[in-house]
């Protein structure tokens, strides 16, 4: 039955436009997410005196890119199947929407052989009712307006039905434009999705980049409070001994 098969492709149309809705809230979220990332990004490349704190700081947001970047991963693997699965229902809506019309077409053809019936049907009553003038011709008389009155019943019938067609086949129009347009907003927001997380990939690089130049900074330091340790070492013992040469000259004295 087409009727049954249209309900059911609505039906899962209106499940599609639920998963949409779904998606775009967790697409919120983890925007969301990524401007927080961004945040403890920035607190960790302005406290470059807190070594210990930087470091775990830095592994905790690495941790945190690898786990959503699978996420990201896992999300647009079900965007790409809700996409398949979208078109698949816009295909069967457009194959519904041919069936409809090719019944609508079938339909005109009918009601313009049926006012031809009608025009032959009412010749045919007239010169049936010049040349029958007993009662039987009284009787078929009235049996002929009965069918006419039954096909006139059965007429409005099938405009009827056929106004009823046309107003579902403007409803499923109107719903397959709304879904090509869901359609090319997912595509936007994957894209929006993808260049946001390439624009985080390439923050963290950055930070690891800044991370290895502050640990070499700190071992330059360690190295430069060496030598002063060392110098200070040699400057004590020469004061030690120009102390003990000082003393010596005064008992000399």
């Amino acid at each position: 039955d087409m009727q049954s098969k249209i309900e059911e492709c609505v039906k899962d149309l209106t499940e599609n436009e639920a998963q949409v809705c779904l998606i775009e809230d967790l697409i919120k979220r983890r925007k969301h997410e990524l401007e927080k990332n961004k945040i403890e990004l920035r607190k960790v490349e302005d406290n470059k005196d807190k070594d210990g704190g930087r470091k775990r700081s830095s592994r905790l947001f690495r941790n945190q890119i690898d786990e959503f970047t699978k996420e990201v991963k896992t999300k647009e693997e079900e965007l790409d199947a809700l996409k398949i699965s979208v078109r698949g229902n816009i295909e069967e809506l457009r194959t519904d929407r041919q069936k409809l019309l090719n019944v609508m077409d079938k339909r005109e053809k009918r009601r313009a052989n049926r006012n031809e019936q009608m025009k032959d049907f009412e010749s045919t009553t007239k010169q049936f009712e010049d040349r029958v003038m007993e009662k039987q011709c009284d009787r078929r008389l009235k049996e002929l307006h009965s069918k006419e009155k039954q096909f006139e019943v059965q007429a409005k019938e099938l405009e009827s039905k056929q106004e009823e067609f046309e107003g579902r086949l403007k409803e499923f129009e109107s719903k397959e434009e709304k879904f090509k347009g869901q359609l090319k907003e997912l595509e936007i927001k994957k894209k929006c999705f993808e260049s946001e997380v390439k624009e985080l990939e390439s923050r963290e690089k950055l930070f690891e980049r800044r991370v290895n130049e502050l640990e070499s900074e700190k071992k330059h330091c360690e190295n430069q409070t060496k030598e002063l340790y060392s110098k200070e070492k040699q400057f004590k013992g020469r004061m030690k001994e120009l102390v003990s040469k000082e003393k010596h000259l005064e008992g000399r004295i």
